[in-house]
């Protein structure tokens, strides 16, 4: 069986200029619709982040992926 690794940001903010935090993540539909297709096609799938944290979906992907 042909396996594939898929590596994701596990931060879940960045620092603006002024020093605030923006929250982010990694874009939901990035991570899911390749995740499908390698599935489908019969892969093992990993994931892996930095630190071997949780990764954060950033928010603002989220309903884009509840509209369809």
């Amino acid at each position: 069986m042909a396996k594939d690794l898929f590596l994701v940001t596990a931060a879940d903010h960045w620092t603006r200029a002024d020093g605030a935090g923006q929250p982010s993540g990694f874009w939901a539909e990035e991570a899911i619709a390749p995740y499908g297709v390698f599935e489908a096609a019969g892969y093992e799938i990993g994931a892996a982040t930095p630190g071997g944290v949780p990764p954060t979906a950033d928010a603002l992907s989220l309903p884009r992926l509840q509209r369809r």
